[in-house]
């Protein structure tokens, strides 16, 4: 499923029209819209979730990925949706004709009508290759910064023992048998 840059955002296309009635509005599928670059509170809000989820001790690559979907799959301006094409049925109107509005960008109605399967993968790899390496860009830096190589400043080597020496053997330590002979 393709996306676009609208300029006011990059639209991806999350498949078939999920719109209720016979008469389908998105002929070319229902979108989401996600903002255009990761935004202060986005980034904020992505680094309090990335810590709270990893304080029982799992920083893991898995870990931190569960995060920053999780983020990523919200309204804007803490998340990085900013629109959908979504409608469910509103309120008839005069004549008695069904009507659409809007669905409100909720978790719940992300999680009803975008599931994993159903263009919740697909918003979410989006959204990673538009903020991750944004997001992870300083902690990066950070990393790197504090892992560079060079001479330590004390010794890490071990030091020699003070004392007298140890002999060690020179010969194996076979004591003879009786007659010189070796017992079987």
């Amino acid at each position: 499923m393709a996306d676009t840059d609208a300029g006011q955002g990059v639209v991806v296309n999350i498949g078939p029209c999920r719109c209720p009635g016979t008469d389908r509005p998105h002929p070319d599928g229902d979108t989401v819209t996600l903002v255009p670059k990761l935004t202060l509170p986005m980034a904020a809000a992505l680094k309090a979730r990335t810590m709270s989820d990893n304080t029982g001790g799992d920083e893991s690559i898995a870990a931190v990925q569960f995060s920053l979907v999780s983020g990523y799959l919200r309204a804007a301006p803490y998340g990085a949706i900013a629109s959908w094409s979504m409608l469910e049925e509103g309120e008839p109107d005069k004549h008695g004709n069904p009507t659409t509005v809007p669905v409100p960008i909720t978790t719940e109605a992300i999680e009803r009508l975008m599931p994993w399967a159903n263009g919740g993968e697909e918003v979410a790899e989006r959204a990673d290759q538009l903020y991750g390496g944004d997001f992870l860009a300083p902690f990066l830096r950070r990393i790197s910064s504090s892992s560079k190589t060079g001479p330590t400043a004390a010794s890490t080597s071990p030091s020699r023992r003070s004392g007298p020496s140890r002999r060690s053997p020179s010969r194996p330590s076979l004591r003879p048998v009786s007659g010189g002979r070796k017992s079987a």
